[in-house]
């Protein structure tokens, strides 16, 4: 049932050879330092949109906006 979802990937297949090699190809990405980064730039991310959609809720007549969320993300 997953397998259209998941795909080839790493993180839902057998300790095998395959499953070493992608491992340690993306293991750099998630370095303690890494994601501190990482998280403190979604943080600001985050902040900024925040204060888009603020501006958007003030500036409209009847103080609400639509956002979409795919777009976002």
């Amino acid at each position: 049932m997953f397998e259209k979802l998941a795909g080839d990937s790493f993180l839902f297949s057998y300790g095998d050879e395959n499953w070493k090699m992608k491992r340690k190809a993306c293991a750099h990405a998630f370095y303690k330092e890494r994601l501190t980064l990482m998280v403190d730039t979604l943080k600001h991310k985050i902040q900024d949109a925040f204060e888009r959609w603020n501006k958007d809720i003030d500036a409209s007549a009847d103080k609400s906006t639509v956002i979409n969320i795919n777009y976002e993300f």
